[in-house]
């Protein structure tokens, strides 16, 4: 990982973003049909399908960390995310990165930055879209609420079950969180339906390192007794909060209701805080929809250093994004 930064003539930095280097099998995005006949060119030539990448973004967060100037118009932060893809351009060449990308693009930083995107050649793809809740509540209870009489029966039986059982606490330094943090990560990624290879994989200190590192970071520890049972990596603005990452200990995860008594304390905490915006990252659709988010489209560009490739890469990849993947997977489960 490491960081890309603009500078203007006088040498004031005017746009940051993270870039990150890494390895992708081009068949990931593609339906499980597809994959077979990939593997098999994988294995006679490993670098047309298993291509070096370099990035602007980070791999398991679902928006592009753009550091723009708040007062830039749309036309100034066109041109600072052109040079900034100059300059990312021009490293890729440097250190033989076939692949060029900007990971999770929001629907209103692409009203202005797609046709930078598109003038200088890069393929759009549908990444996953983002699951938001809009909190305009007073309290929990009109939350409650705005669900449909069978959700808020189902969440309120759901509380009455679990809740006298498991307890939360709130950790905001390193030094406090408890060592099985990764454990229940990988845990949670071991139960889910769908394998996203290194886009969801987490280094052991993750958790430890950001909230030392990041302002407004805090983590959600959930207790049965004495034993820790999850935990929830949040984020927070004064305009919104994300729901990061989540790590939860099976079988009690499912006996105790954790997912959803994580959901509760989320909501609750944002109302009240009047954080009007709370958003639940990727994937899980179904339950989130159930529970009142709508989904944020999010885009993924790419562009191939060699031109041939390039021009066929723009041809297919709009027909093979990464939500018709989680579709994909939802139907197998």
């Amino acid at each position: 990982m490491s960081s890309a930064v603009v500078r203007a003539d006088s040498g004031a930095v005017t746009a940051t973003s993270l870039v990150f280097r890494t390895s992708y099998r081009l068949d990931t995005s593609l339906p499980v049909g597809l994959r077979r006949p990939v593997a098999l060119l994988a294995r006679l030539v490993p670098r047309m399908v298993e291509v070096p990448v370099l990035a602007l973004g980070l791999p398991v967060f679902d928006r592009c960390p753009l550091g723009l100037p708040a007062t830039a118009s749309p036309s100034e932060r066109a041109q600072i995310l052109s040079n900034l893809l100059q300059g990312l351009e021009a490293e890729a060449h440097a250190s033989g990165a076939d692949l060029i990308a900007v990971k999770d693009v929001g629907a209103r930083e692409a009203s202005w930055a797609d046709p930078v995107l598109h003038e200088r050649r890069y393929a759009r793809m549908a990444s996953l879209p983002i699951a938001v809740l809009d909190l305009p509540y007073a309290n929990f209870d009109q939350y409650l609420q705005s669900l449909p009489a069978t959700v808020r029966s189902d969440l309120r039986r759901k509380m009455r079950q679990s809740a006298h059982s498991v307890y939360f606490t709130k950790c905001c330094k390193a030094s406090d969180l408890p060592d099985e943090i990764a454990e229940l990560y990988n845990n949670t990624r071991a139960n889910g339906h769908a394998d996203y290879g290194h886009f969801d994989a987490l280094a052991p200190r993750y958790v430890h390192e950001i909230i030392e590192a990041v302002k407004g970071a805090e983590v959600l520890l959930g207790w049965v007794g004495d034993q820790l049972v999850s935990f929830a990596l949040i984020l927070m603005t004064a305009e919104a909060m994300f729901a990061h990452q989540i790590g939860m200990r099976y079988p009690a995860a499912r006996q105790k209701n954790i997912y959803f008594l994580n959901w509760i304390e989320a909501v609750r905490y944002c109302i009240e805080r009047r954080i009007p915006r709370l958003e639940f990252g990727q994937t899980c659709y179904q339950t989130k929809i159930r529970l009142g988010c709508r989904l944020e489209p999010s885009l993924v560009y790419v562009r191939h250093r060699v031109p041939p490739i390039n021009a066929a890469l723009r041809l297919i990849a709009p027909r093979f994004g990464f939500d018709r993947m989680e579709a994909s997977h939802r139907s197998l489960h």
